[in-house]
């Protein structure tokens, strides 16, 4: 029986994916990702094994709410999968970070054009951070590793 190169765990003879960690076996490319035009972006779904994936698809969910993301990260390390959502959740956290700090800087600064079209765009942004989160929520809650629109291809933490 073959050995996990990661992490050591005994692995089955035809099996593509460490069913611990998710990392390939030798001779086997990762290079299985396609453009899904329904949802914006990439589906990596396929890059992942299914039994880390069915593992960590709950604890995944965590990664889209804020500062929660550290949980998964913390308790599953070496899951690729939970760091996939857990990058996409902290590129979303981040991009509400510095929305709400333009909001403030443009509290502090009353230049009534701008004003009210920095507030719209604020606005906006957020409406579209929002349903990016829910995206996330929805794709790691149903075992998909899909890159959200728009940011998804930002990386941050290396899965």
């Amino acid at each position: 029986m073959p050995f996990c190169k990661n992490c050591g765990t005994e692995m089955g003879p035809n099996q593509r994916y460490c069913p611990k960690c998710g990392v390939p076996v030798d001779g086997y490319s990762t290079q299985g990702t396609y453009y899904n035009a329904g949802s914006g972006g990439k589906d990596h779904t396929a890059e992942f094994a299914a039994g880390v994936i069915q593992a960590n698809h709950g604890i995944s969910v965590l990664g889209y709410f804020g500062i929660l993301m550290l949980i998964p990260i913390l308790v599953r390390p070496n899951s690729r999968f939970v760091k996939f959502h857990c990058n996409q959740g902290l590129v979303i956290f981040l991009a509400d970070i510095a929305l709400g700090i333009i909001r403030r800087i443009n509290k502090l600064l009353y230049i009534p054009v701008f004003r009210g079209l920095i507030s719209f765009a604020c606005w906006a942004i957020g409406i579209a951070l929002f349903v990016f989160t829910i995206m996330g929520i929805v794709n790691a809650a149903k075992s998909r590793a899909k890159e959200i629109p728009i940011i998804g291809s930002i990386s941050i933490i290396k899965y």
